[in-house]
């Protein structure tokens, strides 16, 4: 199924089939900062970035890192890694948006956190409970 006609239960599903666990995840979307929105519109196209930037991904946090999966055409992907001890700097910036910033070995990763929407009805709750336990991360 694609993006459009998965819901918030769907994707509770996946994520408890593969982690055994469906509190400790989040519905994102792909964030560029303004600059590279800018860039990318005149360099590449506006086609190719109104689909740039609207990927979407399911983050799912343990202790052991950061697992990444675009939702896409078909949920049968599997997760990207990403090692807590390969992260060089994690970040949660709230402002207008809530952007989670990654740095994965020199590379950031920037995801815009929505809060509202059936997809996005877990979320909150979420994103709570993870701010709480410090990102599922073992310090």
């Amino acid at each position: 199924m694609g993006l459009l006609f998965n819901t918030s239960e769907d994707m509770d599903k996946k994520v408890r089939e593969k982690f055994g666990d469906d509190k400790s995840y989040l519905i994102v979307f792909k964030h560029n900062s303004p600059a590279k929105d800018i860039s990318k519109w005149f360099l590449i196209g506006g086609l190719y970035y109104t689909m740039d930037s609207s990927r979407t991904f399911i983050l799912y946090f343990d202790p052991k890192g950061v697992y990444e999966s675009e939702i896409s055409n078909s949920d049968k992907k599997d997760f990207l890694f990403m090692a807590w001890n390969e992260i060089e700097d994690f970040e949660l910036v709230e402002g207008n948006k809530k952007i989670l910033k990654i740095n994965h070995l020199g590379k950031t990763y920037e995801y815009e956190v929505e809060l509202n929407g059936r997809l996005f009805k877990n979320n909150f709750k979420n994103l709570t409970n993870l701010m709480e336990n410090n990102w599922n991360r073992i310090d």
